[in-house]
C-alpha cells in the first residue's frame, strides 16, 4: 500500500481535453519567452560571499569610508627595457592619457610616487619631469624600488612589470556604458604604448565583471544548445520516430522557457550558479517525458489503444514522476537553509523549475500523444529500434546476473560504501577566489602574473577606529597602527604591507626625525584620505597584499590575526578594530557556506529516505533505498579526495542535486517493482520459485532501457557545463556526471540485488519457522 498524492491526475485532464491544456501550456510559454528577454546577468563577485552577517557588514562599512579594489581597473604592462628612458616616456604618457579618460577618477603608478621630504623642503616626484640618464636614472630606479608604496607593488623587483591602478569615478549602470568605458581605457593604453614592444593587459574587478557577464551569456546559450542537441540526438537514435522525439522535446523546451519566465518574475538574475538552472530543468523534464513515453510504447506494443495506453502510463508512471519531483525539490529546497543569497537563490529557482518540469511533462506528453499519435502504431518488440532492443538485451543480462549473484553484488556495494564513505570524511573544505572567474581569458591570466611578479592581487585589511576627538596622528594612535602593521607584515605569505607606520618608517629612514615625519604626514593627510586614513570615521587602515591563497591555509592565519588584534585593542583605550577585505570575507563566508551545504546534503538524504518510506508505507522500501543512493554521493566524494580537490561550494551543490536526481530512478524502480510484485504473486499459484526474483527481472527488463536513456540525457545535459571557462562550473559538471553514472549502477545492480537478497532472507526465515 502506498500514500497516493494523485497529482498525476493532472495528466488525465490533458488526456480528456488535450488541445485546451496544450493551449494553456503554449500561452504560458509565450509569456515565458518575454521573461527570457528580460532576464539579466549578475557578475557581482560579492554574490559569492554576500550574507547577513557582522563580517559582511564590516566589509560594507570599510568600502563606505575607503577606496577599495572593486572600482580599480588594473593595467599590467610587461616587457624588457621597461625602465629605459624612452620607455619611461611612453609610460608617463600612458599615465596622463589614462587620467583624462572620461569616467576615470585617478591613476596610481610609479609616476605617482613622491620622494621622502627633507627638512624645510616639500617632497617632489621620484621620477622628475625630465627623465634623467645614466647614474641619475639608476638612482631614480633604486628610489622607486625602495618606496613603500611602489617597490614590489607597482613595480616588480626585476623591473620588467609595472602596474597602473585606474580608479573609476563610478561603475556605469548600463552594461553598454560599462563596456564602452573599459574600451576607452583599453584604447588609450594601446595608443600610448604603440611601437613600444610592451605587452599591456587589463584586469581587476571591473574588467573581470565584464568578462563574467560575457562568459555567463556564452554559457547560457551554449549549455542549452548542447543539452537540446544531445537530447534530440539520443531520442532520435533510440526512438527512430519524429513524432516520439517531438513528444519528448516539446515539454523539455517548454519547461526550460517557463523557468526563465519565473526567474524574471522573481527578479532572480543569472549568476555563476543559476546559470545551470535552465539546463537542469530541461534534463529533468526530458527524463520524466521519456518515462511516460516508454510506458505508452510498452502498452501499445501489448495491443492497447492510444487512449488506454496514455491513461495506463499516467497511472503507472505518473505517481513515480510525482515522487521524483517531490524528492528532487526537497533536495534543492534544502539549499534555502543556507543563509547565502548565491546558494538560496539557486535553490529556490531550481526547486520551482522542478515543479515546472513535472507540469510540462505530465501535461505535454499525454496532450501531444492524443493529438500526434492517433495514427501511429509501434513496431513489434522484435522490430523495435536497434538501441531499444540492445537496451532490453543488456537489461535482461543484467537481470540474470543480479538474480544469480545478489549476495556478491550487495557485499561489493557495502564495501564500496564504507571505503568511499571513509574517503568522504577525509575531504577538507577548499576555496580559492579565482575559481569563480573565467580561467582562460587574458584578464584572469594577468591576475596570476600579478600574484607571481608583484605583491599579489589579494589583501587583508585591518581597520582601526577611535572614539570621537581622538587624534589619528597622536603617538598612542600611531603605536596601535604600528602594532597592526607588524602583525600583518609578520604573516609568511604577505609580500607588501601599507600603512601610516610604513610611511613614517620610510621618512625616518630618509633622514627626518620622528616629530618632523609626523608633522609632514599630518600636513599631507589629504593624499592618504580614503586610502590609509578616514578622518570622517576617525579610522586608519593597514593593508597587506598577498597572492591568492586557499581558504584552508588562509583561515588559520586570520584567526591568529584576530586573536592578536584583540590584544592590541585591549591595550589601547578608545580603540575598536576589525579584520576585513574581500579575500578575508570570501574565505570565511564560503567556508561556512560549504559546511552548511554539507548539512543540507545530510538533511535532504534523511528527508528523501523518510518520504520514500512514508509514501510506500514501508520501512523496507526506505531501507533498501539507502545503499544505492548513498553510494553515488560517497563515490563522488572519494573522487574529489583522490583528485585533491576537496569540498568546494559547487561540488557540494552538485552532490545535493545529483542525489536528488539519482533517487529518481530508485523511485521509478520501486514503483514499477511494487506493481510487478503484485502481478507475480497473482500468477504464483501452483508455481515454484520466488515471486520477488521474477518481479525484479521484469522490472529491470522493462525500466532498464529508459533508465539508461534518461541517464545519458542527464549526463550529457549537465555535462554541458564542462564547456564553460568557469572552473566552478566545470567541477559541478564532473561531480554531477560521477554521481549519475554511479547512481545508474546502483539502481541497475545494487538496488535489485538488495531486494532479491531481502526476499531470500525472508523466505529462509519462513521455511525455518514452518
Amino acid at each position: 500500500m502506498t500514500v497516493k498524492l494523485e497529482l498525476e491526475r493532472i495528466g488525465l485532464l490533458a488526456l480528456r481535453w488535450p488541445r485546451l491544456l496544450l493551449g494553456v501550456l503554449a500561452v504560458t510559454t509565450l509569456f515565458s519567452i518575454y521573461g527570457l528577454i528580460r532576464v539579466s546577468f549578475n557578475s557581482d563577485l560579492r554574490e559569492i560571499y554576500r550574507a547577513d552577517s557582522a563580517s559582511f557588514a564590516n566589509l560594507q562599512k570599510m568600502t563606505k569610508h575607503y577606496s577599495t579594489s572593486e572600482n580599480d581597473v588594473l593595467v599590467l604592462v610587461e616587457g624588457g627595457g621597461l625602465l629605459t628612458r624612452p620607455v619611461l616616456g611612453k609610460l608617463r604618457a600612458l599615465h596622463l592619457d589614462l587620467r583624462f579618460v572620461d569616467g576615470v577618477k585617478q591613476v596610481s603608478s610609479i609616476f605617482s610616487a613622491r620622494a621622502p621630504p627633507t627638512h624645510g623642503k616639500r617632497s617632489g616626484p621620484v621620477i622628475p619631469a625630465r627623465i634623467p640618464k645614466g647614474d641619475s636614472l639608476r638612482e631614480v630606479i633604486a628610489a622607486l624600488q625602495a618606496h613603500p608604496l611602489v617597490g614590489g607593488a607597482l613595480l616588480s623587483r626585476d623591473g620588467n612589470t609595472a602596474l597602473f591602478v585606474v580608479e573609476l569615478a563610478r561603475q556605469p549602470a548600463k552594461l553598454s556604458q560599462f563596456r564602452d568605458l573599459i574600451s576607452r581605457i583599453r584604447g588609450a593604453t594601446a595608443a600610448a604604448l604603440k611601437d613600444s614592444g610592451l605587452r599591456a593587459t587589463l584586469t581587476g574587478s571591473p574588467v573581470m565583471r565584464l568578462e563574467i557577464i560575457q562568459e555567463l551569456f556564452r554559457n547560457q546559450f551554449l549549455f542549452m544548445a548542447i543539452a537540446l542537441a544531445f537530447g534530440i540526438g539520443i531520442c532520435w537514435l533510440v526512438l527512430r520516430s519524429l513524432r516520439l522525439v517531438l513528444l519528448a522535446i516539446v515539454p523539455t523546451v517548454t519547461a526550460m522557457l517557463m523557468v526563465f519566465g519565473v526567474m524574471a518574475l522573481l527578479g532572480q538574475e543569472i549568476n555563476v550558479l543559476t546559470n545551470v538552472v535552465p539546463v537542469l530543468v530541461a534534463v529533468i523534464a526530458l527524463s520524466d517525458s521519456l518515462h511516460l513515453l516508454f510506458a505508452v510504447r510498452r502498452s501499445m506494443e501489448g495491443g492497447a489503444l492510444l487512449g488506454d495506453a496514455v491513461r495506463g502510463a499516467i497511472e503507472e508512471v505518473g505517481p513515480a514522476c510525482v515522487m521524483t519531483s517531490i524528492t528532487t525539490a526537497i533536495a534543492l529546497s534544502s539549499l534555502l537553509l543556507v543563509p547565502h543569497t548565491l546558494i538560496s537563490g539557486f535553490g529556490l529557482a531550481a526547486a520551482i523549475g522542478v515543479v515546472l518540469a513535472f507540469l510540462a511533462a505530465i501535461i505535454g506528453v499525454p496532450g501531444l500523444a492524443m493529438v500526434c499519435l492517433k495514427r501511429w502504431r509501434p513496431a513489434a518488440p522484435e522490430k523495435a529500434p536497434a538501441l531499444i532492443r540492445a537496451g532490453r538485451r543488456l537489461s535482461a543480462i543484467t537481470a540474470g546476473f543480479v538474480i544469480r549473484r545478489p549476495r556478491m553484488i550487495s557485499a561489493v556495494g557495502l564495501i564500496l560504501l564504507f571505503v568511499c564513505g571513509a574517503l568522504y570524511f577525509q575531504n577538507t573544505t577548499r576555496y580559492v577566489y579565482r575559481e569563480y572567474l573565467p580561467a582562460s581569458n587574458a584578464a584572469h591570466q594577468s591576475l596570476l602574473r600579478i600574484d607571481k611578479t608583484l605583491a599579489g592581487a589579494s589583501s587583508i585589511r585591518i581597520v582601526l577606529e577611535w572614539q570621537r576627538g581622538t587624534d589619528l596622528f597622536a603617538e598612542i594612535s600611531l603605536s596601535a597602527i604600528a602594532k597592526a602593521h607588524r602583525l600583518l607584515a609578520g604573516l609568511p605569505f604577505v609580500r607588501q604591507t601599507w600603512s601610516l607606520h610604513g610611511l613614517l618608517a620610510w621618512m625616518e629612514a630618509g633622514g627626518l626625525s620622528r616629530p618632523a615625519a609626523v608633522a609632514t604626514l599630518r600636513g599631507a593627510s589629504s593624499r592618504f584620505e580614503r586610502r590609509l586614513i578616514s578622518t570622517g570615521s576617525r579610522s586608519a587602515m593597514v593593508v597587506a597584499q598577498f597572492p591568492d591563497r586557499d581558504a584552508s591555509l588562509l583561515l588559520p592565519s586570520l584567526r591568529r590575526v584576530e586573536t592578536e588584534l584583540a590584544k592590541i585593542v585591549a591595550a589601547t583605550p578608545g580603540l575598536t578594530a576589525y579584520v576585513t577585505g574581500i579575500s578575508v570575507i570570501s574565505a570565511s563566508s564560503v567556508t561556512e557556506m560549504i559546511e552548511l551545504l554539507k548539512r543540507s546534503l545530510l538533511l535532504s538524504v534523511l528527508l528523501i529516505v523518510l518520504v520514500i518510506g512514508v509514501t510506500n508505507r514501508s520501512l523496507g522500501a526506505a531501507l533498501v533505498s539507502i545503499l544505492p543512493n548513498l553510494l553515488p554521493i560517497v563515490a563522488a566524494a572519494a573522487c574529489l579526495w583522490v583528485a585533491g580537490v576537496g569540498f568546494q561550494a559547487s561540488s557540494v551543490v552538485a552532490l545535493v542535486i545529483g542525489f536528488g536526481m539519482a533517487v529518481d530512478s530508485t523511485i521509478h524502480f520501486l514503483n514499477y517493482h511494487r506493481r510487478e510484485t503484485g502481478r507475480q504473486i497473482g500468477r504464483q499459484t501452483g508455481q515454484s520459485g520466488l515471486p520477488e526474483a521474477e518481479a525484479v527481472r521484469q522490472t529491470i527488463v522493462a525500466l532498464g532501457p529508459v533508465v539508461l536513456m534518461s541517464t545519458l540525457v542527464l549526463v550529457f545535459g549537465l555535462g554541458s557545463t564542462l564547456t564553460s571557462n568557469m572552473p566552478t562550473l566545470q567541477l559541478f559538471g564532473l561531480v554531477s556526471i560521477v554521481v549519475l553514472v554511479v547512481a545508474l549502477i546502483g539502481d541497475m545492480l545494487v538496488l535489485p540485488a538488495t531486494l532479491v537478497l531481502v526476499e531470500l532472507v525472508r523466505s529462509k526465515k519462513s521455511r525455518g519457522q514452518s
